[in-house]
């Protein structure tokens, strides 16, 4: 996402300058880990944190948001050697050394929850990961001795106003 292109409901909306934006004070209801297993047998842990939320303006009843969020990755496998990090960052390796994994099932998959209060209404804004692309990146190992994997995803947003 470029950085004046803002993310709300899933679509790409006008330039906004967020720095004129109100920043708006939320409380985290609910924060879960998506959890999937792969085809090798890893099992990949996901979660996708909101860290800002900006009110662009209301849409009938409902709030315009801007979000700020940043994604958590962590993997359990039974493959473990010892570490060895990649001299670069995933996105420069040749595509020679990774390998396409699937997701064999989802194990766990829920929406993270925030609460917001606007002028006396109570939404809540949820937020989940939703994985496009695994790829494990062969000879690379963590600092606990894990595989590496490359992750492509999104974050899709809804919001639901409580009464």
């Amino acid at each position: 996402m470029l950085a004046s292109e803002i993310l709300v409901n899933m679509t790409v909306i006008q330039p906004v300058q967020i720095h004129k934006l109100p920043d708006l004070e939320f409380n985290v209801l609910r924060e879960t880990w998506a959890k999937y297993k792969l085809s090798d047998g890893a099992i990949l842990y996901l979660r996708g944190i909101l860290v800002k939320l900006f009110l662009i303006g209301m849409r009938g009843k409902y709030p315009n948001f801007a979000i700020g969020r940043q994604t958590i990755l962590a993997v359990r496998s039974n493959e473990r050697k010892n570490p060895k990090p990649p001299e670069k960052p995933l996105n420069e390796l040749s595509d020679e050394i990774k390998e396409d994994v699937e997701i064999d099932k989802v194990l766990e998959e829920e929406w993270n929850s925030y609460e917001v209060i606007i002028k006396g209404e109570r939404y809540i804004v949820e937020i989940k990961p939703v994985v496009t692309m695994i790829k494990k990146v062969r000879g690379y190992y963590d600092q606990a001795g894990y595989p590496i994997y490359e992750v492509s995803h999104d974050i899709i947003t809804r919001v639901r106003r409580e009464k």
